[in-house]
């Protein structure tokens, strides 16, 4: 069983992206595409009436297939604390003021966790560009698909 335990850990190892293909998939053509979506639906006025654009199946996920993977390497993987992160812990999250050396964060308690119990909230560090693309996200697509109300 041990043996096959390395086996797999080995197996797992080899799949792991590379730098070139992790900086491709944080900052190359997905990413562009993901933020051209997100303004593609933002809200625009025409002669002063409000107008939303309608944001197509294959553009939402485009956006939404960029946006998880990236929340997801920008905390270590932690998709179990990700998945359960709610709109209303969204809007509550903290601002960090970044330096010279260090971009600006937000901080996002995530109650709802496997070890909730015994460790408290999860922190989910988000920097601010990707703090700023999902908030478009849920004000733009979300809304589209899901009342405006709900915390999920």
């Amino acid at each position: 069983m041990l043996k096959r335990k390395l086996e797999k850990h080995d197996e797992d190892y080899r799949k792991l992206l590379s730098n070139e293909n992790l900086h491709k998939v944080c900052h190359g053509s997905l990413h562009v595409n993901a933020v051209n979506q997100l303004a593609a639906t933002s809200t625009e006025t025409i002669r002063g009436n409000i107008t939303e654009k309608i944001i197509s199946d294959k553009s939402h996920c485009e956006v939404r297939d960029w946006l998880m993977p990236r929340i997801l390497i920008d905390n270590s993987g932690r998709s179990g604390v990700v998945v359960n992160m709610t709109t209303g812990e969204f809007k509550e999250a903290l601002f960090y003021h970044g330096t010279d050396d260090d971009p600006a964060w937000h901080r996002l308690d995530v109650k709802d966790h496997k070890t909730a119990g015994v460790y408290g909230a999860a922190i989910v560090w988000l920097y601010d560009n990707l703090y700023v693309l999902i908030g478009m996200y849920i004000r733009t697509v979300k809304s589209q698909l899901v009342a405006t109300d709900s915390e999920v």
